[in-house]
């Protein structure tokens, strides 16, 4: 009898903790999670490139995955189909030829699989196709201008694309037609709305306005540098120009200023949200407007101020890519 007692006092001791242990291990991931939303920080995957400049980042969704290309002088160009957290081997350019000091490469938004490339030519600058897999298709050869980047957008019966001071359309039998001509500024960015493809907006120098698929043209007064419009069927776009974030919600026709509180250097929008736009600032930290009005809040603080661009994973709503001089890190932010 009374070795019983001490085996069951012996036992209550250690059962005791074992469910002190247990509830540590229970409740410690919660407050931790708690604490990274409280403190406004958010968790982040590996640094990947560490110290390699990474110039060039595009994605697209392939069957519900994320395809995301990225090219820098060391790394070379590459291709993730898990968000980031594996890459390819560098994938061989055509005919040894090298990139472009600036962001030259866009991936087809009708399939990631498709990916352009523009490099340099004798005869000036040569556009590329890959599909999937090398080799590569050259498709056009642009006259020798000064650098810009190549933007894509989809069109009614095939695809926008703007390099230069021109805007042409690609249709879906191979032709091109230009669309207009902008004498002065260099296009910076387009966009156009998921459910009426012949409203196409384009950022250079101001935002422009077309209605008709590019016959006509009207100037509005949103100075511009990129734009980005939402993923769903939504006359939702945004906007960046001299630092500031601006927002339309009438398929272009106003904007309305967001008050960022810093000045940003770059705009990314989620997948599936409408009221959502994440903003880059030049001390390199990420701020995040809405949803439902919320307002701007900081969602990510650089250490260093390595980042220079924004991109938004097209398939992972809260993703977020931010690349730059020191390789590429995945922030994942926590939406409702």
């Amino acid at each position: 009898m009374h070795g019983g007692k001490q085996a069951v006092l012996r036992f209550g001791k250690h059962g005791i903790a074992a469910l002190v242990l247990g509830g540590l291990l229970f409740v410690l991931p919660v407050v931790l999670a708690w604490w990274h939303v409280r403190g406004e920080t958010q968790p982040l995957r590996p640094l990947s490139f560490r110290g390699a400049q990474v110039l060039a980042l595009d994605a697209g969704v392939h069957e519900g995955l994320s395809w995301v290309y990225g090219w820098g002088p060391a790394m070379g160009l590459r291709r993730s189909i898990d968000g980031g957290r594996t890459w390819s081997p560098p994938i061989p350019l055509p005919d040894d030829r090298s990139p472009l000091a600036v962001p030259t490469l866009a991936v087809d938004p009708r399939d990631a699989r498709r990916l352009f490339l523009l490099l340099s030519s004798s005869r000036g600058q040569a556009l590329y196709r890959l599909e999937e897999f090398p080799p590569w298709e050259q498709v056009r050869t642009f006259a020798q201008g000064k650098p810009a980047p190549l933007l894509v957008a989809p069109s009614s019966d095939g695809l926008y694309v703007g390099w230069g001071t021109t805007l042409w359309v690609w249709s879906e039998h191979e032709e091109w037609r230009v669309v207009h001509k902008w004498d002065e500024n260099t296009l910076s960015g387009i966009t156009s709305f998921p459910v009426h493809r012949e409203i196409v907006l384009v950022a250079a120098g101001y935002m422009w306005r077309s209605a008709d698929g590019g016959e006509h043209w009207q100037r509005l007064d949103v100075e511009a540098e990129v734009v980005v419009g939402v993923r769903v069927p939504a006359g939702d776009a945004y906007a960046l120009g001299k630092g500031m974030v601006w927002h339309t919600a009438d398929w272009g026709l106003s904007w309305v200023d967001l008050q960022v509180p810093r000045k940003a250097r770059a705009i990314a929008v989620p997948p599936v949200y409408r009221d959502v736009v994440y903003a880059l600032d030049e001390d390199g930290q990420v701020w995040r407007w809405g949803p439902n009005g919320a307002g701007w809040q900081v969602i990510h603080r650089e250490k260093e101020v390595a980042a220079r661009g924004l991109l938004a994973d097209p398939a992972q709503p809260g993703t977020l890519y931010l690349f730059g001089d020191n390789g590429l890190r995945v922030v994942e932010d926590i939406l409702p």
